[in-house]
């Protein structure tokens, strides 16, 4: 898996994983996800933290 984390997709500061460890409604002991350092946009929460970086990574494309 690769773990490189891009930069924001907003303003293309430095993204990092960030973990909440407030208990879930689902029974986990808490969620992962990636949040920028500058302008602290966020991605949604995962159960891990490959799972967050994923999620931050994806980008949509412009059709050409």
């Amino acid at each position: 898996m690769n773990t490189e984390i891009k930069s924001c997709p907003f303003c293309g500061g430095e993204g990092r994983v960030a973990f909440d460890d407030e208990p879930c409604y689902h029974g986990s002991s808490g969620l992962y996800f990636v949040v920028c350092k500058d302008c602290n946009a966020r991605a949604t929460s995962k159960n891990n933290e490959e799972e967050a970086i994923s999620v931050w990574n994806k980008r949509v494309t412009e059709a050409v």
